[in-house]
């Protein structure tokens, strides 16, 4: 199984801008209008880091599946640019696309092409609507706006001050039109009670940040000190937003990756790994970082990488976070650090103890599409019933999905296979 590596992902950059170069000098390169050749080494570099960064892929192993999340999830949602960088994405990508194959460093380029050709509307649509931005491009594409001198570190906190109040205000709104109660979930997604974070005095972006790629040498007075060797974590992890809960209480090892550890969640649930995530514990966020972006500068938060950051010091500090997966049907699951159990002889970990439900199907639309999955489907009279039945087939290979099915020697027969 691939491990990101610094070393790799710059052995890439080095060798991608070679490329560039060569590709200025190419009949393509020729082709393109002036502000896109201004903007193609900025488009090339950044769409090599992310596929590397994100799915681990060099140039030789481009898929169009790929492109695809780079095209309309990565790159319009992280990379602050102005329109004309989404513009220029496809005419630069399908020449420097068109040229590697020319000269054999590829062999795909008319299948990345096509898919390219495909999404790029799409991706210009979304890279335009700063609702679909993520936090750090809206702070950053607002401050840019606003004229904000990004050396000067006053004048920058001053404009993040701002963008926290007005955010804090719409949270408040939301709250009121929802009717959230203050002891339930705050709707910024902190895993903090509404009254002890939005409803009270506390910024949606606070600057002292905690938290270390290191392993867990140091111990804080909250961590439990059990022997590691002789005990795992008991994780509880609960999808939110759908009632009957759909949840799993999972035993792993101390001193695995987050990565590793989205992994387990991934395999419990049935997800199928084709989106990507992140573990969010209010000031702390750990997921594969974005290449070249630091979001402690603007957002105050420390981003830890998964594939390093190992789960024991942040796990028995905050004792739960909220781990995200696929940021468009947007599954929200409570992570809660239950306790510490010996460790039994004879038992391979993690392992999977109890739990609940199937997993939803992918990209069914996150609870409220889920919601709706259920309803169809449990109708044969429904116009879409058997539409609905056909595509989940397709998505499970199972076309009578019982969403009640839950088996813990089929969870654990797959988590087994986990290295």
């Amino acid at each position: 199984m691939k491990e990101y590596s610094d070393a790799k992902k710059n052995k890439i950059k080095n060798r991608v801008m070679a490329w560039v170069e060569e590709f200025k000098k190419d009949q393509r390169y020729e082709s393109l209008n002036t502000s896109q050749r201004e903007e193609s080494g900025f488009i090339i570099d950044v769409f090599a880091d992310l596929m590397y960064g994100y799915f681990l892929l060099e140039p030789s192993e481009w898929t169009p599946a790929a492109l695809e999340e780079c095209c309309l999830d990565l790159l319009p949602r992280k990379v602050s640019a102005d329109l004309s960088f989404y513009t220029g994405v496809e005419p630069v990508l399908s020449g420097f696309f068109g040229f590697l194959q020319a000269k054999g460093y590829i062999t795909d380029a008319p299948r990345l092409i096509s898919q390219l050709k495909k999404v790029s509307g799409k991706m210009i649509e979304i890279a335009d609507n700063p609702d679909k931005w993520g936090p750090a491009k809206q702070i950053v594409m607002g401050a840019k706006k606003a004229g904000v001198d990004f050396k000067d570190s006053k004048e920058l906190d001053s404009y993040v001050q701002m963008f926290n109040s007005m955010q804090r205000e719409n949270i408040i709104t939301l709250a009121a039109k929802v009717k959230i109660g203050r002891n339930d979930p705050c709707p910024c997604g902190s895993g903090k009670k509404y009254k002890k974070c939005c409803d009270g005095k506390e910024r949606i972006v606070s600057f002292p940040i905690v938290g270390s790629e290191t392993s867990d040498t140091e111990n804080s007075n909250n961590a439990v000190t059990m022997d590691a060797k002789k005990s795992v974590y008991q994780l509880k992890v609960m999808i939110r937003g759908i009632k009957p809960p759909i949840w799993r209480q999972i035993l792993v090892p101390r001193g695995i990756t987050f990565n590793k550890l989205h992994k387990i969640i991934q395999t419990a649930f049935g997800w199928q790994g084709y989106h990507l995530f992140e573990f969010d514990f209010g000031d702390v966020k750990v997921c594969i970082p974005e290449p070249g972006y630091d979001p402690e500068l603007y957002l105050g938060i420390k981003e830890l990488n998964a594939k390093r950051t190992k789960i024991d010091s942040l796990l028995t500090e905050r004792k739960k976070c909220i781990y995200t997966y696929d940021f468009g049907d947007e599954w929200k699951h409570e992570v809660v650090l239950e306790g510490l159990i010996p460790v039994q002889e004879g038992i391979r970990y993690p392992v999977c103890t109890d739990g609940a439900r199937q997993g939803p199907p992918e990209d069914v639309g996150g609870a409220p599409g889920y919601r709706e999955f259920l309803k169809i489907i449990r109708n044969p009279k429904h116009p879409e019933h058997d539409e609905c039945l056909e595509w989940v087939e397709m998505q499970t290979g199972d076309g009578k999905f019982n969403p009640e099915y839950f088996s813990l020697e089929e969870i654990n027969r797959l988590l087994a296979k986990i290295k």
